[in-house]
């Protein structure tokens, strides 16, 4: 049986939806298996320098009992294993220094200390996707190495330990952190997006609509072309998806994020029944090249069915003096956020 206007059976979508869950599941893998082989990585590292040290001492000693045959072959051995060292410094350096972000981190965790070494970890951990094991380095820093840090570095931490929080839904700590890292010194423009953008999804949109007001009147703000398409999203989670189409529309006459901008019009024009415009915002965001763009046809395809199947419901119940309204069963509002002090969301 097909579902209306989408064209395609149920076992279709259900199909669909395993590929993605199947795409899904390998990313996964590789992920495991990229750590796994970093690990590994390292500990022939470590194994080999010890090996090195080892006959190192124990041809010392034979050299210095007499028996100088010895000498050669350490010496030539120590020469290898420095030439070796240099060449895998060299290798991992700019790990040790900031692919992401530099221009928020600047000078902060850079060198070959526990910390250093444990932030950019789990830096890299966070933008590969592996969440919960970049917040497991980063509250390292904030609970175990604070004696260590500067305000600084606390700042910085604190604004990454909010960005971990955000992304696995415990917006209460994302909050938190955000404003911890402005008060510990941190003035870079993405603590204040973020402390609105969180608020707003909190719920408290007079707050969060002034927050973003103040950064859309700072035209240096590098946010600012952000501002009109997070307000209509603060709208949107709180089911009015008239207004948030009023900012849509606002932000994408100044051609501000269209791909995303697009994507979040047609959810709202689902929520507000209007599938002919929801289909055009569709068909704009699937043409700017969104990302995981089946996951997002899914996800289209089954609020739309929902629109269309309250419908027909409305319809064949009219005779018997049902409302005349729609359903608000597209609401999209988001729900209260567990709060959680060192607490860890699965991916």
């Amino acid at each position: 049986m097909k579902n209306m206007k989408n064209g395609k059976t149920e076992k279709e979508i259900r199909a669909d939806l395993q590929r993605l869950y199947s795409l899904r599941r390998r990313a996964r893998l590789r992920k495991w298996l990229l750590r796994i082989s970093k690990r590994y990585a390292e500990s022939v590292r470590t194994g080999a320098s010890a090996a090195v040290i080892a006959v190192s001492i124990v041809g010392v000693v034979m050299a210095l009992a007499g028996h100088d045959e010895y000498l050669t072959p350490v010496l030539a051995l120590l020469l290898a294993a420095l030439a070796g060292s240099a060449v895998v410094f060299i290798g991992t350096a700019p790990h040790y220094f900031h692919d992401h972000d530099s221009d928020l981190i600047e000078e902060r965790f850079i060198g070959f200390s526990r910390k250093c070494r444990i932030f950019c970890d789990s830096l890299e951990e966070l933008f590969s996707g592996s969440i919960n094991a970049a917040l497991r380095g980063f509250l390292s820093i904030e609970n175990d190495l604070s004696d260590k840090t500067t305000d600084m570095e606390k700042a910085v931490n604190a604004y990454y330990l909010g960005r971990c929080y955000y992304l696995l839904g415990y917006l209460p700590n994302a909050l938190r952190y955000f404003e911890l890292s402005s008060k510990r010194g941190l003035t870079h423009p993405a603590a204040r997006y973020m402390t609105a953008k969180v608020t707003g999804a909190m719920g408290e949109i007079e707050n969060a609509k002034e927050m973003l007001m103040v950064i859309l009147d700072d035209k240096d703000d590098p946010f600012s072309n952000y501002v009109r398409y997070e307000i209509g999203n603060i709208y949107l989670r709180n089911n009015d998806p008239e207004t948030a189409m009023k900012w849509y529309e606002e932000s994408m006459k100044r051609h501000e994020h269209v791909k995303s901008v697009a994507v979040a019009a047609s959810l709202a024009c689902l929520m507000m029944h209007d599938i002919s415009r929801a289909e055009e915002m569709k068909r704009l965001a699937l043409v700017n090249g969104i990302p995981d763009a089946s996951k997002y046809i899914a996800v289209f395809n089954h609020m739309k069915d929902s629109v269309l199947n309250d419908r027909v419901e409305l319809n064949r119940l009219a005779g018997f003096g049902a409302p005349s309204e729609m359903p608000s069963s597209l609401s999209g509002k988001t729900t209260d956020s567990k709060r959680t002090e060192g607490g860890d969301k699965n991916d």
